[in-house]
């Protein structure tokens, strides 16, 4: 994920952050992506890569050190729009 701006934590741990949620829907009878971050909303488009991206996980250590390919990253969700405030029905499902 990549962003334009900053998360800031005052400790810098980012292992137990809760970024949102993601859900497909249908917008303008095209598939959109609406990211829920708190108590807003962005919606984004699928968008296929230039390159493809290896997704890879490090093995091994010292001089003996490996890469095993994990997945391929083909296309992003891209979110262009400001985020939108959510109504409180919106926040709980409704």
């Amino acid at each position: 994920m990549s962003e334009d701006g900053e998360i800031l934590l005052p400790d810098n741990n980012f292992g137990s952050l809760y970024l949102g949620s993601i859900k497909r829907s249908k917008f303008g009878g095209k598939d959109a992506y609406d990211l829920a971050v708190g108590n807003h909303l962005v919606r984004g488009k699928m968008t296929k890569l230039d390159h493809p991206l290896l997704f890879t996980e490090k093995v091994g250590e010292g001089s003996d050190i490996s890469f095993d390919v994990k997945g391929i990253i083909t296309s992003k969700i891209v979110f262009s729009n400001r985020p939108t405030p959510l109504r409180h029905a919106q926040m709980a499902g409704n």
